[in-house]
């Protein structure tokens, strides 16, 4: 039944992605999948794709997430440092 439960959970959250700016998106999708520890398995296509982004939105996105300080990124490592912020983002992003 929990399996059930999960992927009625993805894909609640995946229509809820689409309805999102690229930039919203991701922040939701980083702050829902960082406590999972599963961030490091992904890459940006994988990302794009559970998202209904492309590879190169994703890409952009997080660079501009780096460059405003909002996550860190260290040999595939994804670390939040402004969680408030990506909150934010998702929300109104």
């Amino acid at each position: 039944m929990k399996i059930i439960g999960d992927r009625v959970m993805f894909f609640m959250n995946h229509l809820s992605y689409r309805n999102k700016h690229i930039n919203g998106a991701l922040a939701s999708f980083l702050l829902m999948y960082e406590d999972k520890k599963c961030l490091h398995n992904l890459t940006r296509k994988e990302i794009g794709e559970l998202i209904g982004y492309s590879r190169e939105n994703v890409t952009k996105a997080f660079k501009s997430f780096i460059e405003d300080n909002l996550i860190e990124e260290e040999n595939g490592f994804i670390k939040i440092i402004d969680k408030e912020n990506l909150k934010r983002i998702g929300k109104f992003g």
